[in-house]
């Protein structure tokens, strides 16, 4: 009633605070804006509701992986490796604006790269139960419960002075490229980074975050 808005425009005005009515459609949207604005603020942390992690090549193991022999692979470096599911964040991990990963990675080439092109990878969401070593099943298809989150892309050209030579477990020479991917989590945003290193001097770069439906 006009009366009781009067009252409360009085008791509060000593406060300073206005009294917004319905009335007022333009005062009401700005006041909810505001009001949203501010409890987003308020909303320090969150929890990953799934397992989110990356496709990794890791050491193939001749007893743990035996059934999965068909699917290992020979790097550059003459290390026989196999594809796992890498666990960047465990489900229920708190993310706050101070939180932030790095992971290491490389890449090897059988021969001096005269270009390194861009860099890609992709985020996955594990939502099954339990904790999961594995991207695909036998027939190489996604397990249920693991889907593509986002993927990130970065231009690798910066990269080039890095690059180092070396010699391979086969005594073979490949060239290498040491980086870093540093993920963080501002304004309840995945944020990504690229980092190197250059003649011990610590290098950045910006990594786009192309997320994909469903996300």
């Amino acid at each position: 009633s006009p009366f009781l808005r009067k009252r409360l425009s009085e008791a509060f005005s000593r406060e300073g605070t206005e009294i917004v009515t319905i009335e007022e459609p333009s005062k009401k949207a700005a006041a909810e804006g505001a009001a949203i604005w501010f409890s987003k603020q308020l909303v320090k942390a969150r929890a990953a509701r799934y397992t989110f992690g990356i496709n990794s090549g890791v050491p193939f193991n001749e007893e743990k992986h035996r059934e999965h022999q068909a699917r290992s692979y020979m790097d550059a470096a003459g290390i026989k490796r196999l594809s796992v599911f890498d666990a960047l964040i465990p489900k229920g991990s708190v993310l706050t604006d101070e939180w932030e990963k790095v992971t290491s990675h490389h890449r090897s080439y059988n021969t001096f790269p005269t270009e390194l092109g861009s860099f890609a990878s992709t985020i996955y969401a594990w939502s099954g139960q339990g904790d999961t070593q594995w991207l695909t099943d036998l027939r190489d298809e996604l397990l249920p419960g693991m889907r593509i989150f986002c993927k990130l892309k970065a231009d690798f050209s910066p990269l080039r002075q890095s690059i180092t030579v070396q010699i391979g477990n086969n005594g073979e020479t490949f060239w290498r490229v040491n980086y870093q991917i540093v993920l963080s989590f501002k304004r309840s945003m995945l944020q990504a980074r690229l980092r190197w290193f250059e003649n011990g001097v610590r290098r950045e770069g910006p990594v786009s975050i192309l997320a994909t439906s469903g996300s």
